[in-house]
């Protein structure tokens, strides 16, 4: 298992000027935002804006911090992601037009290219047990970590953990948010 840091992510400005990214993982690694099998990043948005067109690619998208976005999603939906909704998962072809809520918003978004690979997302609440992983890769995103009286762990809010098939993965603390995702490819090689 590895742990990714947030401070020791880079941070990349959008070419339009409406957010920042800091890239968790990406694979074939270097492959850039056209290219991958599976991208893993985290975003702030400033401002409204269209989302980039990602054909082929299955795109989910969470709320860390922020009043979060609301979505125009094709020509007719709305899906407004917040501290009540704060999941949505989407094809990454739909034209998609985000409007900032109320100042800017973190977002944990994970992306996975039809026919190479794919993913599951799911948010856990409390302590979190260890528990072996069963993909080919797995990501712990800790959204919010409280340790209590506990001594500091070896993970912060905003680090990640990235563990392959048979290793074990787990956070000993108060409380957490935990964003976990699950990868597995098509052809079963990593």
């Amino acid at each position: 298992m590895r742990i990714l840091r947030f401070d020791q992510l880079t941070l990349t400005p959008w070419k339009n000027g409406g957010g920042t990214t800091r890239e968790l993982l990406c694979f074939p690694e270097g492959a850039g935002t056209d290219r991958f099998d599976y991208r893993i990043s985290l975003a702030t948005i400033s401002r409204d804006g269209p989302f980039s067109s990602f054909p082929g690619v299955d795109r989910t998208l969470a709320l860390v911090e922020g009043e979060g976005v609301t979505l125009h999603v094709g020509a007719d939906q709305r899906v407004v992601i917040n501290e009540d909704t704060p999941v949505f998962q989407f094809p990454g072809e739909l034209p998609v037009h985000a409007v900032v809520n109320a100042g800017t918003t973190m977002d944990f978004n994970v992306m996975t290219r039809r026919g190479h690979c794919r993913h599951q997302f799911r948010i856990h609440y409390g302590e979190l047990l260890p528990f072996e992983c069963e993909a080919d890769l797995t990501l712990v995103f800790c959204a919010d970590i409280d340790f209590g009286l506990h001594a500091p762990g070896p993970v912060r809010q905003f680090d990640s953990m990235v563990a392959g098939p048979g290793e074990t993965v787990g956070v000993s603390c108060y409380s957490g948010c935990f964003f976990i995702v699950d990868i597995n490819l098509e052809d079963g090689v990593l």
